[in-house]
């Protein structure tokens, strides 16, 4: 399988307001890497990226939700296992809220 290195974010403590930072990238696997590793080598029809499209409901090019990414993985015969790591390293902030949207 090849390794999916998605991308990092530090958040620095600033005294004062809140703020928010987008990181939804991070939670996001590229539809290039996506349509490489369903189709290797093969070039595919327009009609096969649709039904790929299709089965993670996004449009022809979008990023496609980590989640249901491994979720499509791990039904593929011979995969049994698909994980997600990420790390949290607590640099001084107080508090850091974390939020999952689709």
């Amino acid at each position: 399988m090849i390794p999916l290195i998605l991308d990092y974010l530090q958040v620095k403590r600033i005294k004062g307001q809140p703020f928010y930072e987008n990181a939804t990238d991070m939670f996001c696997v590229s539809w290039e890497y996506v349509v490489e590793l369903v189709f290797g080598d093969y070039i595919p029809t327009i009609e096969e990226l649709q039904a790929l499209a299709d089965l993670f409901n996004v449009n022809i090019g979008e990023s496609v939700w980590i989640f249901d990414f491994l979720n499509y993985m791990s039904s593929l015969e011979g995969i049994s296992d698909s994980f997600y790591f990420w790390e949290i390293n607590n640099q001084g902030n107080k508090h850091l809220q974390m939020r999952f949207y689709k």
